[in-house]
């Protein structure tokens, strides 16, 4: 049996699909994991974006060059970069021009993960503008004037990979010759997975043929018996993920065009659709026991993995000769699991029956060989049926928590992930399908955004507090009346500066804790410098910095050592260095345009009990700010039990002038009795 990586040598390792965590997912406390996996991502999409600025496709073959730009394209889209970024818009315009008309298998597939998941951005940023309108989700939701641009290129992929499959049901490299791999032939179906999403209608001779395909090719005869099971997603989990009811089928882009009398061709379509409204995509949730719960029972499709139905050994080789490996197996159980959704009501229940069986012991032949530590395309492979087949756990291995360890692991230092081969192709390809498989892609694969939450990947506590007054990571958003994630939100904004994020970032300064707002100046720092291309972003992050320190810096280092000096008088006062407060005295000398850092200093020095700084609170009693004037009050007053005489910094030049009068004697008076 020819070496997979060997056949695919431009994608070799091929990795990758789906979506982090999915956004919005509500959890308890700030998560250490969820961290170190943003900031992998983080890293990774910034090494692939500088390798691509350098060079777009490196010295490959034609259609080894569509495979790698249409994989780097899909991976930046789904990790966050706009589609509006010059180089995501340069590889949209290279694919457009070639991948179509070559109609190589793999290049095709991955086109059309990439156009999906552009279409998914722009139906999620409408979302997010709109989220307090009444019928926003349906609004937008199978909308074909959302993303038109890509929708065109979307059918015409479509419909070029169904004409290209064998006659047995299978594909191979291109069309004709009559051979087939299951490679070629996975991800040929997972195209075929975004049509069932989007409603494009799909010949139901076209999964019935798919079906028949891996039913026959899998392994003949039963191994062992399996006694490990599945653990699923519960009911809520699928809800949250799951596609919500059924929209009328997408026309073709060409159509809807025609009709506007912008274009006069005729409509692209991937492929004969019935029209007795076989093709109708009935999209719900499958029967499928999770823990005593009961999803409304569809008698086609009977619980899987914790009946007693026994389970048995049996997987699928590379061009079904009767072996089993991980790759394949992985591959003939994501392609079935996608024919299954895509036929329910469709066909008789004795062939539901007969992918259930194959489905079955596919899951016992992983659950017998688990393995996390393989090639790129083994765990992307893994990470395509876990997610389709909605599986938490494989036995007792949580696939996930297994599969993002490794890739934490292997990580480089420039943020890349090596693949093996050739130093820089394998790096991109490595990064790429890393990005896809921590961001858990292959629900853009199955389902739309529309109809979930529309924050995207910023993540939400669902709670007007966390509970931990000391982690601020986690800060308080009215217009969402709950807490979003700080640092994820920035990095959404890095890549891609959805205005609602903006606005969202505006609140998250707004709210921050008063006496740790110094704190968000590296990271708004950092965002800055890093949109020097989007002037409206990085003048909505000055006027955060000039806020934070009250006083807007021409030099941005100046901010850093602002930071840098906040920082120190913060540790002095935590840790009440009484040694420091000359240190403090002459902080307080220096610092005239600062006011937040003026306060800082008085509030260290209280904290270092450093009387010596009470006449320096009196002499700011006439500091032309009143911020400056209540806070030198405040301080002073700290320092005694009685209540020193009243002062009102707002009051009138006169009244001050006697308050402070009569403050200045109080203090001589205090001096005397000690």
């Amino acid at each position: 049996m020819r070496c997979l990586l060997q056949d695919i040598r431009h994608l070799a390792g091929l990795v990758s699909a789906a979506l982090v965590f999915t956004a919005f997912a509500a959890p308890p406390a700030r998560s250490e994991e969820h961290e170190k996996i943003s900031d992998a991502i983080n890293r990774g999409v910034s090494y692939l974006i500088g390798e691509l600025a350098r060079s777009q496709t490196l010295s490959l073959r034609a259609d080894e060059r569509d495979g790698q730009v249409a994989l780097e394209t899909y991976a930046l889209i789904v990790a966050g970069v706009s589609t509006s970024h010059p180089l995501i818009k340069r590889n949209f315009t290279y694919l457009e021009n070639s991948t179509v008309k070559r109609g190589h298998t793999y290049g095709l597939a991955l086109y059309v993960f990439a156009l999906d998941a552009a279409i998914a951005q722009e139906e999620s940023d409408l979302l997010l503008e709109n989220m307090d309108t009444a019928g926003a989700p349906r609004k937008f939701k199978d909308n074909f004037n959302i993303g038109r641009e890509y929708r065109q290129q979307l059918h015409a992929a479509l419909s070029q990979l169904v004409s290209t499959r064998q006659a047995g049901g299978g594909w191979n490299y291109y069309a004709g010759g009559g051979k087939f791999d299951n490679s070629n032939t996975q991800f040929a179906v997972l195209a075929l997975g975004v049509a069932l999403k989007r409603n494009i209608p799909i010949d139901v001779g076209v999964w019935e043929k798919i079906v028949e395909h891996f039913v026959k090719g899998q392994q003949k005869e039963k191994g062992e018996e399996v006694k490990d099971r599945l653990t699923l997603m519960t009911d809520d989990e699928v809800i949250d993920r799951r596609l919500k009811g059924t929209g009328e089928k997408e026309r073709s882009v060409v159509e809807v065009v025609k009709k506007e009398g912008e274009e006069k061709s005729e409509p692209v379509q991937p492929g004969p659709s019935d029209d007795t409204g076989k093709n109708e995509q009935k999209k719900g949730l499958t029967g499928v026991a999770r823990k005593g719960k009961s999803v409304g029972p569809n008698p086609e499709i009977p619980s899987i993995g914790t009946e007693s139905v026994p389970v048995f050994r049996r997987g699928w080789d590379y061009t079904n000769k009767g072996n089993a490996t991980w790759n394949m197996t992985c591959a003939g159980l994501s392609s079935l699991l996608l024919a299954r959704e895509a036929l329910k009501g469709r066909i008789p229940p004795s062939q539901i029956e007969s992918i259930n069986a194959a489905v079955r012991d596919g899951y016992g032949w992983i659950m017998s060989n688990w393995t996390t530590g393989n090639d790129y395309y083994g765990m992307y492979s893994l990470e395509k049926v876990a997610d389709i087949g909605e599986v938490k756990k494989f036995g007792a291995h949580d696939w996930y928590a297994e599969v993002s360890a490794h890739l934490l692991g292997t990580q480089q230092g420039d943020g890349s992930w090596s693949g093996g081969g050739d130093a820089l192709s394998a790096s991109r390809r490595g990064t790429a399908f890393a990005l896809l498989i921590l961001n858990r892609a292959t629900r853009l694969v199955m389902m739309s955004l529309i109809g979930q939450d529309p924050l995207e990947k910023i993540v939400i506590s669902g709670k007007k507090s966390t509970g931990d007054p000391g982690d601020h990571s986690w800060v308080y958003v009215p217009e969402l009346n709950t807490t979003i994630h700080y640092p994820t939100l920035l990095r959404r904004i890095r890549l891609r500066a959805h205005p609602k994020f903006m606005r969202f970032l505006k609140s998250v300064v707004e709210n921050y804790p008063e006496e740790s707002r110094g704190e968000l100046i590296p990271e708004l720092e950092q965002l800055r410098e890093e949109v020097l291309q989007n002037n409206d972003v990085r003048k909505a992050l000055e006027e955060h910095l000039s806020e934070i320190t009250g006083f807007r810096y021409k030099n941005a280092n100046d901010y850093m050592k602002w930071f840098a000096r906040w920082e120190r008088v913060r540790l002095i006062g935590a840790s009440q260095k009484t040694e420091r407060v000359p240190d403090l005295l002459t902080y307080y000398e220096h610092t005239k345009r600062s006011v937040p850092l003026k306060k800082t200093i008085m509030w260290a020095l209280v904290q270092c009990k450093a009387r010596e700084a009470l006449p320096i609170f009196l002499a700011d009693l006439k500091n032309p700010d009143a911020r400056v004037r209540a806070a030198a009050y405040n301080s002073f007053r700290a320092f005694f039990i009685d209540f020193p005489p009243a002062f009102d910094p707002l009051g009138s030049d006169s009244l001050r002038s006697t308050q402070i009068d009569a403050l200045k004697a109080w203090f001589q008076e205090q001096l005397k009795s000690q």
